[in-house]
Protein backbone atom coordinates (compact mmCIF):
# COMPACT_ATOMS: atom_id res chain seq x y z
CA UNK A 1 0.00 0.00 0.00
CA UNK A 2 2.47 2.32 0.79
CA UNK A 3 4.45 1.65 -2.55
CA UNK A 4 1.11 2.56 -4.19
CA UNK A 5 0.84 5.95 -2.52
CA UNK A 6 4.32 6.59 -3.23
CA UNK A 7 3.23 6.02 -7.00
CA UNK A 8 0.80 8.67 -6.46
CA UNK A 9 -2.65 6.75 -5.54
CA UNK A 10 -4.88 7.59 -3.03
CA UNK A 11 -5.63 5.46 -0.03
CA UNK A 12 -8.03 5.36 2.37
CA UNK A 13 -8.53 2.93 5.57
CA UNK A 14 -12.05 2.90 6.93
CA UNK A 15 -12.53 1.33 9.78
CA UNK A 16 -16.14 0.67 10.87
CA UNK A 17 -15.92 -0.51 14.08
CA UNK A 18 -14.59 0.94 17.52
CA UNK A 19 -12.54 -1.91 17.95
CA UNK A 20 -13.14 -2.48 22.18
CA UNK A 21 -13.77 -6.08 21.43
CA UNK A 22 -10.99 -9.23 21.18
CA UNK A 23 -8.36 -8.96 23.16
CA UNK A 24 -6.96 -11.58 26.18
CA UNK A 25 -6.28 -9.24 28.20
CA UNK A 26 -8.77 -8.68 31.00
CA UNK A 27 -7.19 -5.70 32.23
CA UNK A 28 -8.44 -3.27 29.96
CA UNK A 29 -11.38 -1.72 29.20
CA UNK A 30 -13.37 -1.62 26.11
CA UNK A 31 -13.39 2.21 25.96
CA UNK A 32 -9.16 2.16 26.74
CA UNK A 33 -8.84 -1.14 23.88
CA UNK A 34 -10.71 1.70 21.47
CA UNK A 35 -8.82 4.42 22.20
CA UNK A 36 -5.46 2.34 21.86
CA UNK A 37 -6.45 0.73 18.84
CA UNK A 38 -7.46 3.90 17.18
CA UNK A 39 -4.32 5.61 18.13
CA UNK A 40 -2.78 2.43 16.34
CA UNK A 41 -4.63 2.52 13.47
CA UNK A 42 -4.01 6.52 13.04
CA UNK A 43 -0.16 5.82 13.42
CA UNK A 44 -0.05 3.18 11.04
CA UNK A 45 -2.14 4.95 8.35
CA UNK A 46 0.36 8.05 8.60
CA UNK A 47 3.53 6.08 8.09
CA UNK A 48 2.14 4.07 5.02
CA UNK A 49 0.70 8.12 3.16
CA UNK A 50 -2.60 6.61 3.82
CA UNK A 51 -5.41 8.76 4.97
CA UNK A 52 -7.42 6.88 8.09
CA UNK A 53 -11.32 7.59 8.28
CA UNK A 54 -13.65 5.93 11.34
CA UNK A 55 -16.96 5.95 10.84
CA UNK A 56 -16.99 4.15 14.59
CA UNK A 57 -16.84 7.41 15.95
CA UNK A 58 -19.02 9.03 14.01
CA UNK A 59 -21.88 6.09 14.80
CA UNK A 60 -21.17 6.29 18.43
CA UNK A 61 -22.25 9.62 18.57
CA UNK A 62 -26.16 7.74 17.00
CA UNK A 63 -29.01 7.88 19.05
CA UNK A 64 -31.31 4.56 18.83
CA UNK A 65 -35.17 5.12 18.07
CA UNK A 66 -37.46 4.38 20.69
CA UNK A 67 -38.86 1.02 20.73
CA UNK A 68 -42.94 1.05 19.79
CA UNK A 69 -45.22 1.30 22.94
CA UNK A 70 -42.05 2.91 24.87
CA UNK A 71 -42.17 6.56 25.77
Amino acid sequence: MAWLVRKGWQATFIICTNDNKGTHDRSLSPCVLAETRDTEQRHTAELLGVQCSSCATTMANWKQPPRSGSK
